[in-house]
């Protein structure tokens, strides 16, 4: 069929991917990861969040989902930066399980 030479090389030999890793392993290696949860409640609503460096979405965004955000168990840098707020930075505790770990941020203004 046409476009056969396009394909990667584990498709091409058959091999399936590896899936994507998204939650890092237990210490003492036991398989599994850990899975907890995170909750959002950040101000101003248009401030940006990131988790662990990585940018998250924005603060009414986060507020409106239907529950929480599944993370690995563990300490989670969270930031919230918007123009003219002082930034805000929290280290969050994470542990294994159905309740959320709740994050609230009240944004400062920054001084003129």
């Amino acid at each position: 069929a046409r476009g056969r030479g396009l394909l990667s090389a584990p498709e091409r030999e058959g091999a399936a991917l590896p899936p994507r890793e998204v939650t890092a392993p237990r210490e003492g290696g036991q398989g599994a990861a850990a899975t907890g949860f995170l909750k959002f409640d950040v101000l101003p609503p248009d401030a940006a969040v990131y988790l662990d460096h990585e940018f998250l979405g924005r603060a009414d965004e986060l507020r409106r989902l239907h529950g929480a955000i599944a993370v690995a168990t563990g300490m989670h840098r969270i930031e919230a930066v918007r123009p003219g707020y002082r930034s805000h930075v929290e280290m969050v505790s994470v542990d294994a399980g159905p309740r959320a770990a709740e994050v609230r941020i009240q944004m400062e203004r920054e001084n003129p």
